[in-house]
């Protein structure tokens, strides 16, 4: 029983949620079984974690049927008729909370009876809650909704706007809708790979842009079609646009679509970086500062993901933010998840060390990780190959390339472009390291032509990891 269908999501709910579940099933209303109440009391009286061994189906069997033989038919019986109050449980309190669509079913149901004194009232208190909400795409779905219950209502005698004001708002939901498909395929397909295509989205298009100035001015569509122009088109005036544009709306949605929206934003910035545009790692940063600053970055339970964690330390480090950097660390540690977390603050701990040049600190930092994941595994190989390098630990560094190249080839985790451009950076770093560690016994013509050769490797393997360093510490020697 502990591992039920039941138990699981009642395991998501909070205390509060837990008491009007069972008020729920309590009220007459909604279920007339006393022995599914009887169940539903038992059951929770082992919240929150559902864990005791009384939640064995035989002990539950003996409390709902004190003198009948166990039968797992009628356990099943009832717990399938909890669990079903318990998902509807669930859809009446997402109906509860959405006010203006409880409206809307008073409206239908009210114009089905024709009491239109009471449906007009009704169409005030509509109103007023549509008047309170953001302009967004919802807001222009019940407005149509609303409409075309006015024009139901009304006998089709002279000509009203209902049905011509109904047209106008659905356009602009369709409209949204279509541009927001069109956006996460295309996301999806750069993400997986995968080959979704937008049926019809150059009419859209063509739609939205033979009226721009009249479009654009509704918030959603202006967003959706921004995002995908710069998609598509990786211009930075769409980037800009939409900086600009959702500067001081990050209030107007909930957190997770102003998530969603940035989202895009640091996908172009990352692609920019990809690509050698390194002006974009202060935009990259700037963008993580903005949303942690709104808690739009924090995950539902007020979390932190690992990785956003681990990117932001990296680029702020990369453009010298050092003091930010490390209050950082320290001020949002509690906020990762607790099973990862002594890990991820040693890793961005050593990180930030090899950044202000504290080597021994940062190697020291290294011995307490634990490398479950090959990200962490890679970063920190690189972090202490670059740190025994700067401290001419060359055995160590020579024993390091070794060990890394064998995780390598062994890994099933990276990809063949990430194998690759790792062996050609330990293969490039091995033979810069053995010229350093011999150069005293090189005349300078020798040792500038062994360089040069070095150098034209570096060049001409592709992908390499860490290129600029290898040509960094090359030509210093």
């Amino acid at each position: 029983m502990k591992n039920s269908k039941l138990i699981g999501i009642l395991r998501t709910f909070q205390t509060k949620e837990l008491t009007r579940f069972k008020e729920y099933v309590h009220s007459p209303f909604f279920n007339k079984h006393k022995t599914v109440t009887k169940l539903c009391n038992y059951i929770l009286k082992y919240a929150p974690d559902f864990e005791s061994d009384k939640l064995k189906k035989e002990n539950i069997f003996r409390l709902l049927f004190p003198k009948d033989t166990y039968n797992e038919t009628n356990i099943y019986t009832h717990t399938s008729n909890l669990l079903q109050l318990l998902c509807d449980f669930m859809a009446q309190k997402a109906f509860e909370s959405n006010t203006v669509q409880k409206k809307l079913y008073t409206l239908q149901e009210l114009r089905i009876r024709n009491q239109h004194k009471q449906f007009n009232s009704t169409v005030k208190q509509y109103q007023l809650l549509q008047d309170r909400a953001v302009k967004d795409r919802d807001y222009h779905y019940y407005q149509g909704k609303l409409y075309k219950e006015q024009d139901q209502i009304n006998p089709v005698r002279n000509q009203d706007m209902n049905i011509q004001n109904m047209d106008s708002e659905l356009e602009i939901v369709f409209l949204i809708d279509k541009m927001q498909i069109a956006c996460d395929m295309n996301n999806r397909n750069s993400i997986i790979g995968s080959d979704y295509e937008a049926s019809g989205i150059d009419l859209v298009l063509q739609w939205i842009e033979r009226n721009k100035d009249y479009y654009l001015k509704f918030p959603e569509v202006r967003i959706n079609y921004t995002i995908y122009k710069l998609v598509n088109t990786g211009d930075k005036e769409f980037y800009d646009d939409l900086r600009v544009f959702l500067a001081d709306k990050t209030h107007l949605y909930p957190k997770a679509k102003i998530k969603e929206i940035y989202d895009y934003l640091i996908n172009h910035c990352i692609k920019k970086l990809n690509t050698g545009e390194t002006a974009y790692y202060r935009e990259f940063f700037e963008l993580h500062r903005f949303l942690l600053k709104e808690e739009i970055l924090l995950l539902e339970d007020k979390s932190l993901a690992e990785w956003d964690y681990k990117n932001i330390v990296t680029v702020g480090a990369r453009l010298e933010e050092f003091d930010w950097v490390k209050s950082f660390i320290f001020d949002y540690k509690e906020r990762v998840n607790e099973k990862v977390r002594e890990n991820v603050f040693s890793y961005n701990l050593a990180y930030y060390y090899f950044s202000i040049k504290n080597y021994k600190e940062a190697l020291q930092l290294l011995h307490q990780v634990e490398f479950t994941d090959a990200s962490y595994y890679i970063g920190a190989k690189i972090i202490q190959l670059k740190s025994y390098y700067v401290l001419e630990v060359f055995e160590a560094s020579l024993s390091l390339i070794a060990t890394f190249k064998n995780y390598i080839q062994r890994s099933k985790v990276l990809s063949d472009s990430k194998k690759l451009m790792n062996q050609n950076m330990l293969k490039v770093a091995k033979k810069i390291i053995t010229l350093e560690s011999r150069k005293i016994t090189y005349r300078k013509k020798k040792l500038a032509d062994k360089k040069k050769e070095l150098q034209e490797m570096i060049e001409k393997l592709s992908p390499i990891a860490n290129a600029a360093w290898l040509s960094e510490i090359l030509s210093d020697i």
